[in-house]
């Protein structure tokens, strides 16, 4: 019998898949994670994951007009206020269709665990 306690109207099509955690990684960027990036919850607001990564992107990637296709991030763990979050990108880039896939996580420093994982498909002119 299925259960009643999962709202099945205006779910996406899309089933999102594990990103898994890898150590050949560059480091890109360190956030400290500040008041504005708190949820009522008082945990880092999921959209600043996608902006953390967004702006850890190397800016000729942008100049050179590569567009997003897709985004998807898996949540880990928690970041709260204080910590210090350190975005890094896989060094392997994998092609997929007409597309390439980058794949980036979070750690958090103070005690080196994952707090999110994410992955990006861009088209490169």
């Amino acid at each position: 019998k299925e259960s009643s306690l999962w709202r099945k109207e205006g779910h996406l099509p899309h089933e999102p898949k594990k990103i898994t955690w890898s150590t050949d990684v560059e480091e890109l960027a360190q956030y400290q994670v500040r008041n504005s990036d708190i949820d009522l919850n008082q945990h880092v607001n999921n959209t600043k994951y996608a902006q953390w990564v967004l702006d850890s992107i190397p800016i000729e990637l942008l100049k050179a007009g590569a567009d997003l296709q897709s985004y998807e991030v898996n949540f880990l763990a928690e970041a709260k206020s204080g910590d210090v979050i350190a975005v890094q990108k896989l060094k392997e880039e994998k092609p997929e269709g007409n597309g390439t896939l980058i794949q980036f996580q979070g750690v958090k420093l103070s005690n080196g665990k994952p707090i999110f994982t994410a992955q990006l498909k861009i088209t490169r002119p």
